[in-house]
């Protein structure tokens, strides 16, 4: 969660207590750049989806329409998520979040908190 007060409040603190669930606050102003999943995988993802667009295009001379659509995302997105041989680190396994949910990104991508 971001670091805004209006978030806590007694009764999620009293209920993630009651479940031993720990909370945790992005800092202020440094949500934007701490939210794992759009600083790494949804951003590799977007890339993907560009280079996959323009690989279509100019095998086609045409622009993605509707039906070719989901050929051309299931493209994509199996490339952003999908580890390749050889590479250790790709997709969502990149920057320190792991498939077991552990890790945690850090505010070192170029971004400014």
């Amino acid at each position: 969660m971001d670091g805004h007060s209006s978030h806590y409040t007694p009764e999620l603190l009293k209920y993630a207590q009651d479940d031993n669930i720990i909370i945790q606050g992005y800092p202020p102003h440094c949500t934007h750049a701490l939210q794992g999943l759009d600083v790494v995988c949804f951003a590799r993802m977007k890339e993907t989806w560009k280079e996959e667009i323009h690989k279509f295009e100019d095998l086609h001379r045409s622009k993605v329409t509707q039906g070719e659509f989901a050929e051309v995302f299931g493209n994509a997105f199996h490339k952003a998520f999908t580890r390749s041989r050889g590479e250790e680190d790709e997709g969502c396994h990149r920057e320190g979040l792991r498939a077991d949910g552990s890790g945690s990104p850090s505010c070192n991508h170029g971004l400014r908190c």
